[in-house]
This record gives C-alpha cells, sequence and structure tokens, in this order.
C-alpha cells in the first residue's frame, strides 16, 4: 500500500515517455508484486494495482513510497 504520494511520468507500450504526461500514485492506494521480475522500462520493481494500472518503480522508490500488508 502506498504511505506516501508521489507522481512518475507515463509511458506508452512501447516504453517510449510520453512528455508532459504524469501518472500520480496516491496515498491508500495498493499494488501487488509481479514476481516475474519482467519490467517494460529496466527497473527494479513491476507493481499491478487493483483498478488495472500498473507502475514501474526502483527498489528505494519501493522502501520509501509503500508499506506491505497481509
Amino acid at each position: 500500500r502506498c504511505k506516501k504520494a508521489f507522481s512518475i511520468p507515463c509511458y506508452d507500450e512501447d516504453g517510449n515517455q510520453i512528455q508532459g504526461k504524469e501518472f500520480y500514485v496516491e496515498t491508500g492506494q495498493v499494488y501487488t508484486l509481479d514476481e516475474s521480475g519482467s519490467t517494460l522500462l529496466s527497473v527494479d520493481i513491476h507493481l499491478d494495482s487493483e483498478n488495472g494500472y500498473w507502475i514501474e518503480i526502483s527498489k528505494q522508490r519501493l522502501k520509501e513510497c509503500f508499506e506491505k500488508i497481509n
């Protein structure tokens, strides 16, 4: 669960950054770790949200902005 809101750049399905667009991750949103280890953007962590969105972030951002829930 997100414990500290943040934003990240938006990317298309080919991994290209969409200029001027950001995705906001809000406090309280729940994401599930994709344990396959594959990422589109060559970063550390792929997370899937309850509402169908996904994000990819660094291990540091995961540690800073998320808390594990059961």
